[in-house]
């Protein structure tokens, strides 16, 4: 079962959908992307793409993102996220879109919102695709600074990193076991990380 790690609702439990169509992000992922992130996460807009259980946007929300959209197509998982955004008290911070993540992009370019952090967690073993179809969408809805984080199955690195992303780079790599973290950013905004970084280290 997830849980909110650190904050303001701090050990408060979340609901999680059922079956094998969303992958939670593990505890010891979750905590650290958000160590890495705690210093730039407050007051900033959060977007968690592919949401599950919406863990990941509930997690920002709780350690001081000032406004996080969580995407989600599956009715069912979507109605999850519904229920833990009333658990933890987030309805006026927290926003959920039940729709396909081209959509919700889509939606997001049109009213002319751009996000600081954005959290992109496809499915496992279709990251590289997702990634290019939605790359043009996504970077649509960053600005100079924004932050891309691609968390990804360790298998596909090497396909990822065929990839040809002409506006964006890649800052930091993070190993979690089978799990890995990609930070983006848009190109000539390089930041003061190591280009690899094995097991958070």
């Amino acid at each position: 079962m997830p849980r909110i790690i650190a904050g303001e609702k701090r050990g408060l439990k979340l609901e999680a959908p059922r079956g094998e169509a969303t992958r939670p992000t593990g505890d010891r992922v979750k905590e650290a992307i958000f160590s890495i992130l705690q210093a730039e996460l407050r007051g900033t807009k959060f977007l968690d793409l592919f949401g599950g259980s919406g863990q990941i946007g509930l997690e920002a929300a709780s350690r001081g993102a000032s406004q996080v959209w969580i995407v989600e197509k599956d009715r069912q998982a979507a109605e999850i996220i519904r229920q833990n955004i009333q658990k933890c008290g987030f309805e006026e911070s927290v926003k959920l879109m039940q729709a396909p993540a081209a959509a919700a992009l889509s939606r997001l370019w049109k009213v002319g919102e751009l996000m600081d952090i954005i959290y992109f967690d496809p499915p496992w073993k279709e990251e590289a695709r997702f990634f290019f179809q939605l790359r043009d969408p996504l970077l649509q809805i960053m600005h100079e600074h924004s932050r891309l984080l691609l968390e990804a199955d360790e298998s596909v690195e090497k396909e990822l990193s065929s990839l040809t992303l002409p506006a964006l780079d890649l800052l930091r790599t993070c190993h979690y076991g089978r799990a890995m973290v990609l930070f983006y950013g848009k190109t000539g905004k390089k930041e003061d990380f190591p280009p690899s970084l094995r097991n958070g280290e």
